[in-house]
This record gives C-alpha cells, structure tokens and sequence, in this order.
C-alpha cells in the first residue's frame, strides 16, 4: 500500500479571487520542501473550501533517498610524508568528517591525485521530517496578502483555527506558536458545526462529505454543472459557461445547491450588458437564455449548503436583484437623455493627474495620436476618421450614471451610447474594446480600429506618465503601466506593424508638445527611460512563451526595438541554435569580436591588403552583406541567417594565414577595419557578444 501525507488548514474565509494563485503558490513550496528534504513522492495535490485549504501528498516515500557527499580533501603528496604515513592534513581532514583516513579515497583530478570523504547521509523518516516541513509550508508559503491575528506573530492569508496533518493513519504532530496540529476538522458551519475525526488520509473526503463538506472543488464544480444541466433541460432554455465566474463561485461555497430564480420581464428592455452585468459581477448569479439567444428572465443562483428554505433564499435573491436592477434602469434612462457632446464636455470635470490635465484633455491627445498611427498603417480616409471618432468618444462613458454605478461597464456603456446615436458598428465596437487587452492573457480588441485606438490610449498613458516622473519601481505600479506596456506589445504583434517603438514614443512625445500639458523629463530622457522599460517588458514576455533569455537578449540588445523584427529574429534564433552552424557562427563570431570590441568603424582600404585570404574574406563580406540586407529588407529572416553563415570559412581561413597585430600600422588598422565590418555584419541578426 502506497503511503499519502496530508495537511489541512483550517482558515476563516478566503477569499474566492485569491485562491487559485494560492493553490498554485502551495503547490510550488510543497514540491520545493519535499525535494530539499530529499523525499520522494508521485503527485502533490492542493485542493479545499472556503474555510480550509487541503495539501496532500500522493505515493510518499516512508524514508528521504539516500545521499552520498563527496567531499575533496587535501593533494596525496600533502597528505601523506615520504615514509607513507599520514600528516596533520590527512588526520585533519578526516577528524572533519568523522571518519578515519583508511576510509579516505584517492582520485586522480587534472591536478594531481587528491584524497576524498565519501560519506553517506542518514535516512531519516519522511514521518519524522513532515513536522517541520508542515511548519515551513505555512510560514513560508508565497501568499498575495497576510495577516496577523490576536497577539500572534504567526502570517497567513486568514486566521488560522485549526490544524490537521496525518501520515497514513498516524497524526504528524507539531506545534506552531499557538496552534499544535492533530486529526480533528471541522464540519459545515451551519449543517455540521462540529469537530470530526479523521482516522486516515484515505478516510479525509469521505468523512467530509458526511459532515456535509464537499473539500475537492472540481466535485463542487460538478454538482453545479449537473443541476444546471437539470434545470435547463426542464426550462428549455440555454446556459453560456463562464470559467471565471464558475471558478469563483465554486470557491465561495463548501456545498453548492444551485436553484432557478427570476426577475420581472420589464427589465429586459434593457441592453444586456446592463442586466448581465448585475448579475454575474456584484451577485454571482449565472444568466440564461432562450433558445433563440435572446437574454432570458431566469438566471441560477448557488446557495450554500443542502435545499432547506430554498423558497426563501429565492425570495431574498430576487428582491436584491430587483433593486440592482432598479438602480440600472434609472441610471440607463438618465444616461440615453444626455447627447454624446454633453458627456464629452463633462469629461473636463474627470481630471486623470494635474500635470495630465482631465479626460477631456487625454481624449484630444488620443485622437491626434491615432490619426498618426492609421496613416502610417495606411488606414483609408474612412476608416481613419472612424478612428478619430471611436478616440473622441472613447471615455465618455466614464462620466455616465450607469459607468459611476457600475464600472465594469466602462467601454461597453460607450458603445451602446454610441450605437443609439447613430455611429456605425466600427466605431461602437472600437469604444466596447479599447481598454483591451488588460491583462497578459486577456483577449485583443476584435476589431483593426479597435486595436489602434486601444494602441494610441496606451502610449498616451506610459507616455503621460513617465513624462511627469511616476515610473514604476519595484513591484509598486499603481497606474498599471507594465500591463499597458504588454498591452502596447501585444497590440503591436497582432497589427504586424513594422515601426521602432521608439518612433511611436516620439510621435506621443510630439502630441504632448502641442497640447496644454508640460511634462517634467526632457525627450531624450523620457525616451531613453521608455525604451528601458519597453525592453523589459518585451523581454519578459518572450521569456513567458519559452524562449532562452540569452537568445531573447542577443535580439534586444542587437535589434532595433521593432516587435515583429524581435519576435522573427527570437523564433529563427530559437530554431537554430542547436545546429553546427550556429555553433560554428558562434565560434567564428568570438574570433573576431575578441579582437574588436568597441573599436570604430572606418573605411577599408583593398589596395592595403597583402594576403590573399584577406582579399577573399573583403570580396565576401561585400556579397553577403548585400545579400544580408536585401533579405532583411524583405524580413526573410532565414535567408539572411544562410547567408551570414557563408562568412564562417573565410574567417577562419583569414586567421589561419593572416597576421592582424602586425608592426606596419597602415597595415594593421586596414585588418582591424575588415574585422570591424565582419563583425558589424555578423550582428546583423543580435548582438552575439552579449553576456548574462
């Protein structure tokens, strides 16, 4: 029989958005512990409720591995004298490490024969070991906040109550400041308020379970999904699985009994955002529809615990609902009264910081700047001034009832206010999506004026923003400038737009310099400081998809900063890098950038040269340069590479024959000069000298 480890911490309630990294966090420092404590084990799992977080460790092994040290000691010609008898450096040695020096070994090293301890660790028992690895787990566990409770010195995301940890069927006991850990749990709050016995790990779900606690949330998950199933097969109507609302519900609940709810059908004259919004981001609930796809009056609501009082967990769901829902049609109704240049006039009031000026002011900035970016992405003269009104009315919404009520609405509200005012289906979907994407993995705007708007609103920002000096340190962003920085690169990406992002910086910068706003750095600076960050970002991206962080750097800091030259150059380098070519390239790089550094660039003089490999390499170097750069202007980036590769021979034969460092100055500065265009050459594709 396989042996299994468990720990439950039993908490207040944590909160539901945190759980998942907190999962994940638990995870990472249970597998780090274990294998620092050298303790075999086949799969951990990190699982719980609202009220506790289980860590579970599946085919444990009963004892650490073994591990044998092998340490090196003094050279044999110390360590023994002439007679062959051991000196103080041999006893010494040995008396370290408790062993006598018979039990010492000779090994033969580049450096002479040494002598060596080879000691065996102990075993210890993973039992034995689990206490404080239990108490390291907790203590030092990754979390997204802490707190400290009562007069303890002990962090943790919420109070802890109690802990349970067992072995097989044995408790792991152990004592962390005031709590000591032993085999009890605790029941449902409100269904089975109580302590209960866990008498194996074996034995931990099923007694749950009885004590009206479902502890594995994809079984939660399960018990939704099939009462849902039920319920709208009954209703004929339709459910649309929201994964971050299904996971966020199924972490607010121990034991989930979902049941049908309605509203009054008045309100779904209403645009649907406006309903949906209500009820899946402030109750919870998950929407229905019709058969048709039209938004339906019924929605599901989980409630905590078994079915007890259903009808008046309904009730009171519903009547809150109402209310939310009275709020909406008040506000919707105020907000539609209201003409579009109303709202934007309102947007002087909305100040964004003192040195950026209002919303107002951001918004004229905007339109300018994208105007510049659709005409340099050769946008026709429609859709550029569809452009230009999607970034005039882009933040209009901000300054509406609905938007102040409801700010997950912020975009969307736009795009229907919008829509009723008669702007096309281009602009209005512009409005819904230009605050996309605003995370790392979120989805891009849908639309090409979608993403340029969303573009020229984020390089305002970052351009504002490091312009008055409030660049982010540390882990400190409270303006979200590295996410619109991704944002920025993702954008860019996906538009496959060939400009240096420094270019679009200053096109930013230039916008600023012909509004009202003054902002602190000078251009260089503030340039130089967005390339930085720029840079960074970029970087970590690709480290996030899984390229070497050498062959990202070689790129970055070889290449001018434009996305789709970096990305192209990454993936070609990513390609290549385990073949002999590269490696040769490589190794004829090094030869000439040993010698070369950061020596000028000057002109070549052919009628200096003296040896034929030094003609043949010059003759070269002038056709696969132009090659180089005919395919680069053609972003064929693998034809470039095979040329550059053409250049590995001559180089190798040049050194072979040809004397740089030579008395004759003419002579040597000439050599120097070829070798300075070689190695220009050879950076074409990165900078190759670059070194972690």
């Amino acid at each position: 029989m396989s042996n299994q480890s468990l720990l439950e911490i039993g908490t207040e309630e944590i909160p539901a958005k945190l759980v998942k990294d907190i999962y994940s966090n638990l995870k990472n420092k249970m597998q780090e512990l274990l294998d620092e404590n050298r303790i075999d084990y086949d799969k951990i799992k990190v699982y719980g409720a609202p009220r506790r977080i289980a860590v579970e460790v599946q085919d444990i092994s009963e004892y650490q591995k073994q591990e044998v040290k092998e340490i090196k000691g003094p050279p044999k010609n110390i360590a023994f004298d002439d007679e062959g008898n051991p000196t103080k450096a041999a006893t010494g040695f040995a008396g370290n490490h408790n062993i006598e020096v018979d039990d010492l070994e000779e090994r033969e090293t580049d450096r002479g024969i040494y002598l060596y301890a080879v000691i065996e660790q102990d075993r210890k028992k993973t039992e034995e070991l689990l206490k404080n690895i239990y108490k390291r787990l907790i203590k030092e566990v990754n979390l997204p906040i802490t707190m400290r409770w009562g007069d303890h010195n002990l962090k943790f995301i919420r109070p802890i109550h109690w802990l349970l940890a067992l072995f097989n069927d044995k408790t792991i006991e152990f004592q962390l400041e005031h709590l000591k850990s032993d085999n009890k749990t605790w029941g449902h709050r409100f269904m089975s308020n109580k302590e209960f016995t866990i008498s194996s790990v074996n034995e931990y779900e099923r007694t749950l379970k009885k004590a009206n606690v479902i502890v594995d949330p994809q079984k939660r998950r399960e018990i939704i999904l099939e009462e849902i199933g039920t319920i709208i097969l009954e209703k004929k109507l339709k459910f649309k699985l929201d994964n971050q609302l299904m996971e966020e519900v199924i972490h607010l609940v121990e034991n989930p009994s979902p049941f049908l709810a309605s509203f009054e059908e008045k309100y779904l004259t209403l645009p649907e955002p406006v309903i949906v919004t209500p009820l899946k981001e402030h109750q919870r609930y998950f929407p229905l529809w019709d058969q048709n796809d039209n938004l339906s009056n019924k929605f599901i609501v989980v409630k905590e615990g078994g079915k007890d009082y259903i009808d008046n967990v309904r009730e009171g769901n519903e009547k809150v609902l109402k209310a939310r829902l009275d709020d909406a049609e008040f506000y919707y109704q105020r907000d539609i009264k209201k003409d579009l240049d109303n709202f934007l006039e309102d947007l002087k009031g909305l100040i964004l910081r003192e040195e950026l000026g209002s919303m107002y002011d951001k918004t004229k900035r905007n339109i300018k700047l994208s105007e510049k970016i659709a005409k340099k992405l050769d946008m026709s003269k429609k859709q550029t001034e569809n452009i230009k009104s999607a970034s005039k009315y882009a933040k209009i919404d901000l300054v509406s009832q609905m938007v102040r009520e409801f700010p997950e609405l912020q975009g969307v509200m736009g795009s229907i206010y919008t829509r009723n005012h008669g702007l096309n289906e281009d602009i209005s979907l512009a409005i819904r999506d230009h605050y996309l994407p605003d995370s790392a993995q979120s989805k891009l705007p849908g639309t090409k004026l979608g993403k340029i708007v969303s573009l020229s609103d984020k390089i305002d920002t970052l351009t504002g923003f490091f312009g008055i000096n409030l660049i982010p340190t540390g882990s400190q962003d409270p303006y979200g400038l590295r996410r619109a920085a991704t944002g920025i690169v993702r954008l860019i990406e996906d538009l496959s737009y060939e400009v240096k992002i420094d270019n679009l910086f200053k096109d930013s910068l230039e916008v600023f310099e012909n509004s009202e706003q003054e902002l602190k750095l000078n251009s260089e600076k503030l340039i130089s400081e967005i390339h930085e960050f720029m840079l960074d970002r970029v970087e970590y991206i690709l480290k996030e998809r899984g390229y070497d962080i050498d062959i990202i750097r070689t790129v970055l800091y070889g290449l001018p900063l434009s996305i789709p030259l970096v990305k192209k150059a990454v993936t070609l380098l990513d390609e290549v890098k385990n073949k002999n070519s590269f490696e040769n390239f490589l190794t004829a790089f090094n030869r000439v950038d040993s010698i070369i550094k950061e020596k000028p660039e000057i002109e070549v003089n052919p009628e200096l040269f003296k040896k034929e490999e030094e003609k043949v390499l010059y003759n070269e170097y002038k056709e696969i340069k132009n090659e180089v750069n005919k395919y680069i202007n053609e972003n064929n980036l693998k034809n470039a590479y095979h040329s550059l590769i053409k250049i590995i021979d001559p180089i190798h034969d040049f050194f072979e024959e040809v004397r740089v460092m030579v008395e004759e100055q003419t002579v040597k500065e000439n050599r120097l000069a070829l070798l300075k265009k070689i190695q220009i050459l050879m950076k074409s594709l990165g900078d190759f000298s670059y070194k972690q």
